[in-house]
């Protein structure tokens, strides 16, 4: 189903929303508006012997529920030098601290083939055991320049009453590219 719903926007809510965003929307109807996808890549992932290897992860859009907030704050020293007088020094801007938040729900069209709610839980908490940045695409994400997150946890809720309704929230930093990866630490080789 695919409804125009860019003149609906802009008579109840006075935003003007392009009219190709508002042609997704979601089995039941709903528009989505900023769809997140975490993007295909070779992940470093913890294995079962506590080390470290690369990994291949296929795309993954998260549920069409997800909304996501960003702050950005600024480092400043602030010194008294006098009663009334303030010396404020801003050394930097910190990365986007991104809150992402959204609910798994029997989804029949889900485009990969994560319908179920378990399947997604299962799939969002393989996400979370990457042990490196995630490329991301959305609109949102492209509108600030970031190009990859560090997931630092996701938080799975239960709603009473409400077994096929699983709320969860992730907690990032920006990244603005592949590049700016973590530090690996690799043993050093015995000579032999």
């Amino acid at each position: 189903m695919n409804y125009d719903l860019s003149n609906l926007f802009k008579d109840a809510f006075g935003v003007d929303i392009p009219k190709e965003e508002t042609q997704k929307t979601s089995y039941l109807g709903t528009p989505v508006l900023y769809p997140i996808t975490f993007q295909n890549y070779e992940y470093l992932t913890a294995n079962n012997n506590g080390g470290a290897e690369y990994r291949e992860f296929s795309s993954f859009t998260l549920p069409t529920s997800c909304i996501a907030d960003f702050r950005s704050s600024k480092n400043i020293i602030t010194t008294r030098i006098a009663p009334n007088r303030v010396v404020k020094e801003i050394f930097s801007i910190d990365d986007y601290a991104i809150t992402i938040r959204g609910f798994c729900i029997p989804d029949p069209m889900q485009k990969q083939g994560f319908k179920t709610v378990q399947q997604q839980l299962k799939r969002l908490e393989e996400w979370n055991a990457i042990l490196d940045t995630i490329c991301i695409e959305g609109d949102q994400f492209t509108g600030r320049n970031i190009e990859c997150i560090a997931i630092e946890n996701i938080d799975f809720q239960t709603l009473r009453g409400q077994p096929n309704v699983k709320p969860f929230t992730i907690t990032a930093k920006s990244a603005p590219s592949k590049e700016e990866t973590f530090l690996e630490i690799t043993p050093r080789q015995s000579p032999n």
